[in-house]
């Protein structure tokens, strides 16, 4: 309620924000419309923040294509899904790859395409975004998305009929 509250005092002054404020505004309510269920309104604020992360020099369209996509793969709309990875991958490979913050972004929208291709179970093509993410070395071992890489590797390798490998990636 304090968030809705404040994002309501902002819509009157949104077209002063500057673009970064902006994306950041429209991230905030796609999270609301998320948390509330109104995935058509999530779509539509998403959508702005691609128009906007396109804008960007820095790693927003990344981020904003990594959560743009788990809102169509929670709806099963794999292809909108892959489409918005793709402009993120587009974006990631314009940016500095020593960068960590564009490693740990480029490695969510890799993340992405996994969990899409898992879920449609395109297991070979996961497979080679998983090893293809694996070899960019973008993962850090401490790191919350190493549980997630761990899990759709574990997922491939059962697939695979790698039962044994499969579990001994969770000791």
């Amino acid at each position: 309620r304090f968030v809705d509250e404040h994002i309501s005092d902002i819509e009157p002054y949104e077209a002063f924000l500057t673009l970064p404020d902006r994306h950041r505004f429209y991230m905030a309510q796609a999270t609301l419309f998320y948390f509330w269920h109104d995935f058509d309104q999530c779509i539509e604020m998403y959508e702005k923040c691609i128009k906007i992360a396109e804008q960007l020099p820095n790693t927003a369209m990344l981020t904003t294509a990594s959560n743009f996509a788990s809102i169509y793969r929670n709806l099963e709309r794999y292809d909108e899904g892959f489409a918005v990875l793709e402009r993120g991958m587009k974006k990631a490979k314009q940016l500095d790859p020593t960068n960590s913050y564009v490693q740990y972004s480029t490695a969510e929208v890799y993340l992405g395409y996994i969990a899409n291709y898992c879920l449609t179970k395109q297991f070979d093509k996961a497979d080679a975004y998983l090893q293809e993410l694996e070899a960019l070395n973008y993962l850090q071992p401490q790191a919350a998305q190493m549980n997630t890489f761990k899990r759709w590797k574990a997922i491939i390798l059962y697939e695979k009929g790698l039962i044994d490998e499969a579990f001994t990636l969770f000791d």
